[in-house]
């Protein structure tokens, strides 16, 4: 059957705590950073909720590859422990540009049409930086293929220094996330200063 155009004109809501955190990633994380975050459908809104998922990881300043290892030790975790049908709630992949812009480059838009394999009808995307911006698109796949570019609002009304006591409460928690999971990758070592010295 085909998919009902109305989806198409829905918007996005995101958690407090996973607004936080995904921003604390981009922020903490010297080079790229990415991960998958949840995501429910409801009657007019796409709702991203919870604590965000950082994969164990290789990254530097213009890139970041999932270890597929870990995303398989994942799904395995995941269905062992009889949560396998949560996997498919995972439908925001977010990532840091660090410094750069934040936008869809070539290299983003490749990885976004690779889920389109039949798991899942929509996929929502988030690119964002250490300038605090942030850029949302949804992706419709199937037959009625289409990109929106969403408004976006918090489930629930924070302010400013709300947020930044909800990060500040989450800071060392995330710290050790990209601690443990995300490799640096050395070719891209001080990349951005030695671009300034070397310009």
């Amino acid at each position: 059957g085909r998919r009902p155009m109305k989806n198409i004109g829905k918007q996005i809501e995101i958690e407090p705590v996973t607004l936080a955190d995904i921003l604390l990633a981009i922020e903490l994380c010297p080079v790229e950073i990415s991960g998958f975050a949840r995501v429910r459908e409801t009657e007019d809104c796409f709702s991203i909720y919870d604590e965000p998922e950082v994969f164990k990881q290789k990254c530097g300043m213009s890139g970041t590859e999932f270890d597929l290892e870990a995303l398989g030790a994942w799904n395995h975790i995941m269905m062992k422990s009889g949560n396998g049908h949560e996997i498919n709630d995972y439908r925001l992949w977010w990532h840091s540009h660090v410094f750069s812009p934040a936008y869809f480059s070539g290299t983003d838009r490749r990885q976004i049409e690779s889920w389109e394999d039949g798991r899942a009808p929509w996929w929502i995307s988030l690119v964002g930086n250490k300038h605090g911006k942030l850029t949302f698109r949804i992706d419709f796949y199937g037959e009625e293929r289409a990109t929106t570019n969403p408004e976006v609002r918090c489930t629930e009304p924070i302010n400013r220094k709300e947020l930044q006591t909800l990060m500040l409460s989450r800071k060392l928690r995330m710290a050790e996330i990209i601690r443990e999971r995300v490799v640096f990758d050395d070719r891209a070592a001080f990349e951005h200063i030695l671009d300034g010295v070397f310009k």
